[in-house]
């Protein structure tokens, strides 16, 4: 439920400050190099969660499809270290447990910090 009312809260501001014509509302678009660390720190959870090599780790593959995939309970852990590692909170709704990849995770990681 707290989730939902920080989701509103967050959506509720963005649309004042659209409304209000401010163009601050849009995210900047991060360097390549920002979203480089990103994707190597989310493939270097994944890697030592999934007990694979950083470079065994495929970015844009689903974690379930990985050389050792992961099952719903790793899934669960993985999202649980980029939270803490990048001090955000994921909601269930943003993420497809099926196809999530670390690709996807660094998007959503991306967009968490561009809203702080």
């Amino acid at each position: 439920m707290q989730r939902l009312i920080k989701t509103l809260s967050t959506l509720s501001l963005l649309a004042s400050l659209l409304l209000a014509g401010c163009g601050s509302a849009t995210p900047q678009q991060p360097s390549s190099s920002e979203y480089q660390r990103i994707v190597e720190r989310i493939s270097g959870i994944v890697g030592k969660q999934l007990d694979l090599n950083v470079r065994e780790v495929v970015v844009d593959m689903p974690l379930s499809k990985q050389k050792k995939s992961a099952d719903e309970l790793d899934v669960v852990e993985i999202i649980m270290n980029v939270e803490e590692a990048f001090n955000i909170e994921i909601n269930d709704e943003e993420i497809g447990v099926r196809d999530l990849s670390v690709k996807k995770l660094a998007d959503i990681v991306l967009l968490k910090k561009s809203l702080k």
